[in-house]
């Protein structure tokens, strides 16, 4: 192989790597929301929680196996969570008791 000739690994390695990264970025919309609102709702943190003990995991196994590209998607995809469950924990449950039967009694 020359110089500059890429593989179908390097092709399917690099598409892998770009929409690993884009998935990472699906609760940005979320955190939009719950920003905009200034409440989290009934939104849960599990999803958020293990997406990131997922790239923290793979980021560790990238380190071990000195793979460059498979340590930086894991662990841009660890920094979103991070941001994003930030935005969660800082941001007020607000509840609406009004609609609760309790309530309206």
């Amino acid at each position: 192989m020359e110089d500059g000739e890429y593989t179908l690994l390097d092709y399917v390695s690099s598409v892998a790597a770009f929409s690993s990264i884009l998935y990472y970025a699906t609760g940005w919309p979320l955190v939009w929301r719950v920003t905009k609102r200034r409440d989290t709702g009934i939104i849960s943190t599990f999803p958020y929680v293990a997406l990131l003990t997922n790239c923290t995991v793979w980021t560790l196994y990238g380190k071990l196996a000195d793979n460059f590209v498979l340590k930086l998607v894991n662990f841009v995809g660890a920094s979103h969570q991070i941001v994003i469950f930030s935005f969660y924990i800082i941001t007020p449950k607000v509840r609406d008791y009004s609609t609760c039967s309790f309530y309206t009694l």
